[in-house]
């Protein structure tokens, strides 16, 4: 009897001193992670969970915490920047958040690509051009006649072309050198005309 008064008094006392609650903490947090856009670039991520939990994110890392545990779906959209269109990958993910865990998520945006149509005209069959198409990130491209270029990193490009001869007739171009800014999912074009 003594020592279940003792077990009760001490249990009283742990009660009143605010004693750890055994059942551990009741919710998580989720860290998002937003690539790829040019600084000052509003990312467009939206957060979506249990209880009608919905926030937006970005362009920063953002952690969201006392999340409710459950499963949370991240949904990212495409941004225009600076004439540049971004599409983010994945665009759509789900986590799951657990009790006193720690979930991460992360979005990259890409800038979508354009393409450039090089024309180059005036010269005889047999004859190759000397075209060299440069932009950005170190791209180089040498092209002999008329080519379409995809896929290419929206930015300015130059097109640089040589003389070149053949049966002892020289063939000058025309431009020397341009520029060409090639825009996200647009085509630019130049043309080089051999005289």
């Amino acid at each position: 009897m003594i020592r279940h008064l003792r077990f009760t008094a001490l249990l009283t006392l742990l009660a009143a001193c605010g004693g750890k609650d055994s059942a551990g903490p009741s919710v998580g947090s989720l860290a998002i992670g937003v690539t790829g856009l040019p600084p000052a670039s509003a990312a467009s991520v939206s957060v979506t969970g249990p209880g009608g939990f919905a926030q937006t994110v970005g362009p920063t890392p953002a952690t969201l915490s006392d999340l409710d545990p459950g499963s949370y779906t991240i949904t990212a959209a495409g941004v225009s920047a600076g004439g540049t269109t971004y599409l983010p990958l994945p665009a759509t993910q789900t986590v799951q958040v657990t009790a006193g865990g720690s979930a991460s998520a992360s979005v990259a945006y890409a800038a979508t690509p354009g393409s450039l149509s090089l024309t180059v005209s005036g010269l005889p069959g047999a004859v190759s051009a000397t075209v060299t198409v440069s932009g950005p990130g170190g791209y180089s491209s040498a092209q002999t006649g008329s080519a379409s270029l995809t896929n290419l990193t929206p930015g300015a490009y130059t097109v640089a072309a040589a003389s070149v001869s053949n049966a002892g007739t020289t063939y000058d171009p025309s431009p020397l050198t341009q520029g060409v800014t090639v825009s996200s999912s647009a085509a630019a074009a130049a043309s080089v005309a051999y005289v």
